[in-house]
């Protein structure tokens, strides 16, 4: 069996991967390599539009049925075979997931609530991904981002730290910002400490619903990122979700729109951060 790892689209094609269920009229349905929910699934979408495709709305209405069809017969099965209490769908997930295997010098972790010197579960998740990519050689090198509130003993980064070290990651394998306390400042400090250690390319880990406009941030300054969210969320109501999703997109339309002015006021690709 080859190194299915180094090209997934390729092993599937080749019937090689060993986690390929069926190939689909938008992609290949495959169990993903590390279950921590029994039965999570994705479909990679292939061939092209789909395998090239960054979000539902960049495929034609026929091929964006065929798609959700496909996506809604896995989950039927998995309903009948994993006997699960509800099946979550989605597309959020699938977008970090072609790079996730990536060999990256670090991984950039980035913060969430601290409960008093306790991650939240949210940012436990975020923790313990990271945690997996390190011990599993994906990164040689932690960076755990958050700052400190007033109700609480620890930073986030200095909680996440602390977890980390009780899972056997090697103090000089991690570096904290805990001064940073949103997103864009998150990443800012990021990449001075890549740039102060010598670190060229991160891996970056956050919540699903949260990827998308972290990488956007990331990307626009600079940083060589790999998007790799967390296999779960705490964020589990619609309305949590919605909420949720809604802040992040009207921020990355109106960074979209920034951009737009800026581009046309000064004849430059004109970075924002």
């Amino acid at each position: 069996m080859d190194d299915y790892k180094k090209d997934y689209f390729g092993a599937c094609v080749r019937n090689t991967h060993p986690g390929l269920i069926i190939r689909m009229r938008s992609g290949f349905a495959v169990l993903c390599d590390y279950q921590f929910i029994p039965g999570w699934c994705l479909l990679l979408g292939y061939p092209e539009p789909y395998s090239t495709a960054k979000a539902l709305t960049d495929l034609s209405l026929e091929a964006r049925s065929h798609y959700l069809l496909d996506t809604t017969l896995i989950g039927e099965a998995l309903i009948k075979v994993c006997n699960p209490l509800r099946i979550n769908y989605s597309t959020l997930y699938f977008y970090g997931y072609k790079n996730m295997q990536v060999k990256a010098d670090a991984a950039i972790i980035l913060g969430a609530a601290v409960y008093y010197d306790q991650p939240s579960p949210v940012f436990l998740e975020r923790i313990n991904h990271g945690i997996w990519l390190y011990q599993n050689g994906h990164v040689n090198k932690l960076i755990f981002k958050g700052g400190h509130s007033k109700e609480d003993i620890l930073s986030e980064a200095a909680a996440a730290r602390d977890v980390a070290l009780s899972r056997g990651v090697f103090s000089n394998d991690i570096y904290i910002d805990d001064k940073s306390t949103i997103t864009q400042d998150n990443l800012y400090n990021a990449k001075r400490i890549m740039n102060a250690n010598g670190l060229s390319s991160a891996i970056l880990v956050s919540d699903p619903l949260h990827m998308k406009r972290s990488m956007l941030i990331g990307e626009d300054l600079g940083l060589t990122l790999y998007p790799s969210p967390t296999p779960t969320t705490r964020y589990t109501s619609f309305k949590e979700k919605f909420f949720f999703c809604l802040g992040k997109y009207f921020f990355m339309w109106d960074m979209k729109f920034i951009h737009y002015l800026l581009k046309n006021k000064t004849g430059e690709n004109t970075q924002s951060w």
